[in-house]
């Protein structure tokens, strides 16, 4: 029978450990909250009235095929349209460097429409979590009165708004940017700016947690294995079977990973790979241990 006495250090541990985990809890929340709130870009372009604005608002983030995916809304300037808000003169827009065509052409009357812009990012996703996007990109428009009128650039005022789930995004405007050899400046009419995306604190915790369970895997199959092997724990079949499914589970715990990369990744050689082979040998030993055995 337990006493009262006893009783109050169960209870105090208890309590100590609950108050540990609404502690935990609380933290978690309020840290998650803190790294969402600076996770995306506000900077709107502000046109001039003979020119346009270009604001890009990203929506989806591909760090395996290097691009940046989003919708580039087009605000011409005063000058440029009547007071129903349409275009007056012909209209190109330019983009680069994208995936595919980065070029559009708005005829005069027509009222101005959003494009649907790919762009190309540098990256290496191979380093998740901490791999990161980079895209510096080259915008351009220019005007002219009819189709047999030459093309005349116009002043460009390039922005970006907008979060993606999962990555913090910046944005800056340097002076001038080489592309292929060549170099475009902001005083030759160009909007240039470089959009940066790195993996948001929230997404490479997740993902150190989740590689942290994967080595605790590891660490109890091996553990198991040196109990049994210096005789302190007796043979039980229940436990190839727990080793054996651990290893099928790894699988699956690697894909819940936010954003997981292609297997290859530094991740599957400096974690994964030997977890395996770890939870492998272990149910190899404790195995073969027990075949050695004579009953």
């Amino acid at each position: 029978m337990t006493t009262p006495t006893a009783a109050r250090p169960k209870l105090r541990g208890f309590i100590g450990i609950a108050l540990v985990f609404v502690i935990a809890y609380v933290a978690v929340i309020v840290g998650y909250a803190q790294t969402t709130l600076n996770a995306g870009v506000s900077h709107a372009s502000d046109p001039e009235p003979s020119g346009v604005g270009l604001d890009f608002v990203p929506t989806g983030a591909d760090p395996s095929l290097g691009t940046i995916s989003g919708v580039l809304f087009i605000t011409p300037g005063d000058d440029l349209t009547d007071d129903d808000g349409r275009l007056t003169k012909e209209l190109s827009i330019d983009i680069m460097p994208t995936l595919g065509t980065g070029s559009t052409v708005f005829k005069p009357g027509q009222s101005i429409a959003t494009m649907n812009v790919v762009l190309n990012a540098e990256g290496h996703v191979r380093n998740y979590p901490f791999d990161t996007l980079k895209s510096e990109v080259i915008s351009a428009a220019s005007v002219r009165d009819s189709s047999s009128s030459p093309w005349i650039p116009i002043p460009i005022s390039a922005g970006a708004s907008g979060e993606l789930t999962g990555w913090n995004i910046s944005l800056s405007t340097p002076d001038s940017i080489t592309l292929e050899g060549e170099t475009f400046k902001t005083e030759d009419y160009y909007g240039i700016k470089v959009l940066d995306l790195r993996r948001a604190e929230s997404t490479i915790s997740i993902a150190l947690i989740v590689l942290f369970l994967m080595v605790l895997l590891a660490a109890f199959a091996v553990f198991v294995v040196v109990a049994y092997v210096r005789d302190r724990k007796k043979f039980e079949v229940g436990l190839t079977g727990w080793m054996g499914a651990m290893l099928f589970a790894l699988i699956p715990l690697r894909n819940f990973l936010p954003g997981a990369p292609p297997l290859g990744s530094w991740i599957d050689i400096l974690i994964v790979f030997w977890v395996q082979i770890v939870i492998m040998a272990s149910l190899a030993w404790y195995v073969g241990r027990w075949l050695r055995t004579r009953q």
